[in-house]
């Protein structure tokens, strides 16, 4: 609540009541999740747009470091809103399966003739169901809250082939948006074991437990 007070405080006082005072409930249809929490996250989504684009944030009343504060609000409503397990079986398992196809298969790095890359182009959206598939976490991504997605931004699986097995690390690239050379600052991004490689046969074993082959 004293997130969402802050926000209205920076945004100033509209015709619709205060952030802070709109109920959250949960509701049918392709939100699910309605309320103050809801209304807070589009605004900063659309801040952190505007922030990618170049453009004033908030018709000017909002400073990067005001945002990589207030992102709190957006990644924690996403987590609630978006990142269900039973959301994301039914809306990644398809883009999981692929991508463990394409790391098995040596698109991903680890072929005997030196490796490929398959990339996938997505929304924060497909991060978003990937990470919650896999248990991926990126804890530390300055100035960004832990876990935000950020326009451009990317996450990486690389296969390296060794001894006989494979190891699969994760990584998750995003730009600060500092100036317009477009450069990306890199991050782990860690597994349930806190690590943020695994070999491919228990990533194998954690997508098994998760991926609905309906899908």
């Amino acid at each position: 609540e004293g997130r969402l007070a802050a926000l209205q405080a920076l945004l100033g006082r509209g015709v619709a009541p205060p952030l802070q005072s709109i109920p959250d409930v949960v509701a049918g249809g392709a939100v699910g999740w309605l309320g103050g929490s809801f209304v807070a996250s589009s605004w900063i989504e659309a801040m952190l747009l505007q922030f990618g684009a170049g453009l004033p944030m908030a018709y000017g009343r909002v400073a990067p470091p005001q945002l990589y504060e207030m992102l709190e609000l957006h990644v924690y409503y996403r987590a609630i809103a978006d990142r269900g397990l039973s959301i994301e079986r039914r809306g990644e398992s398809n883009l999981l399966a692929h991508v463990l196809r394409d790391l098995a298969s040596g698109a991903g790095g680890a072929s005997p003739q030196g490796g490929g890359a398959s990339l996938y182009v997505g929304h924060d959206t497909n991060l978003d169901g990937l990470s919650a598939l896999l248990g991926l976490g990126w804890p530390a991504a300055p100035p960004y809250p832990a876990n935000t997605t950020v326009p451009g931004g990317m996450l990486r699986l690389t296969a390296t082939a060794a001894g006989g097995a494979t190891a699969v690390c994760a990584s998750f690239l995003y730009t600060r948006f500092e100036d317009a050379s477009g450069g990306m600052a890199e991050v782990d991004a860690l597994f349930p074991t806190g690590k943020p490689c695994i070999s491919l046969v228990q990533l194998t074993q954690l997508a098994a437990a998760v991926v609905d082959k309906r899908c």
